[in-house]
């Protein structure tokens, strides 16, 4: 997203309205995608779509210099959406319009657990400073002693070249000016496939990662013994730092203790839930 911040703060001055109702749009659809009964709760689906396309026509007609009278012809509205000028204005328009809610998706989604998001424009490249979470070692003081060993402990500096992405989505302008589509709909989904897409190549690069791990970091098949020496090897790792384990609820499931007179109350996690948010002692999502 090349000068995100800059695009997005200029549309949200210069387009309010528009700006507004296309973050609200996204608000619900986030809650809604949780399963959220608050979702789409104060204003309707179709309300806010309605309300998103009249708005954005109205910014192409102010950007464009070009706008449709009311109650104009379906040749009128034809003619109009294939006026070069604007056309061009609503692909803009359409792709600020994702600029501005794409960040508040990728934060509400399962990417932000695996990774880390930082901002550049095409064709720089990125630095990541890892930490060292090596500990000092601590020497026995002798007599008259003054110093032992001198220790010190250095960031690893990461660099990485971005690799362009890019999506295209046909709208038929005609058919939003005449209400037959949702300019609402197709951002959102453009949103999305953004979002899936940069979250299954975090999930190839962890995947990769992972099974490259050697030692006590890698175990093979499930156990709860297993897993327990697991986390608390991960969490010697992180200096006492609880470890964190990511999965669906389904597969999350089967992370249960296995005795068979554990009982599940009525007001347990598990009831409530259908999985537990602690296992031993150890968080997971």
């Amino acid at each position: 997203m090349a000068n995100y911040f800059k695009t997005a703060k200029a549309f949200s001055e210069q387009s309010k309205d528009l700006a507004d109702s296309i973050k609200a749009f996204a608000k619900d659809a986030i809650l809604e995608r949780k399963g959220d009964i608050r979702a789409f709760s104060a204003h309707s689906r179709e309300e806010q779509n309605k309300l998103i396309n009249k708005e954005f026509m109205a910014e192409v007609a102010k950007r464009s210099g070009y706008s449709l009278a009311e109650g104009a012809s379906n040749t009128e509205a034809m003619r109009y959406a294939s006026n070069p000028m604007v056309k061009y204005f609503a692909n803009q328009i359409k792709t600020e319009m994702i600029d501005m809610i794409l960040p508040d998706v990728l934060m509400n989604g399962a990417l932000r657990y695996i990774a880390e998001f930082k901002y550049a424009d095409l064709g720089d490249t990125i630095s990541f400073n890892v930490e060292n979470n090596t500990l000092f070692t601590v020497s026995k003081a002798g007599y008259r002693k003054r110093n032992t060993n001198i220790q010190k402990s250095f960031k690893t500096t990461v660099t990485m070249s971005g690799e362009n992405h890019m999506i295209t989505v046909g709208d038929d302008l005609y058919n939003i000016v005449t209400g037959f589509a949702n300019i609402a709909y197709d951002v959102m989904r453009a949103t999305l496939s953004m979002e899936t897409c940069m979250l299954f190549e975090a999930y190839s690069n962890f995947t990769n990662a992972m099974n490259n791990l050697t030692g006590n970091l890698k175990v093979v098949n499930y156990s709860e013994k297993g897993l327990i020496k697991l986390c608390e090897t991960v969490t010697a790792y992180n200096q006492g730092r609880k470890a964190v384990i990511l999965g669906t609820p389904t597969a999350l499931k089967s992370i249960l203790p296995s005795n068979a007179n554990y009982r599940y109350l009525l007001d347990s996690e598990y009831v409530k839930l259908g999985h537990l948010q602690t296992f031993n002692g150890k968080i997971y999502l």
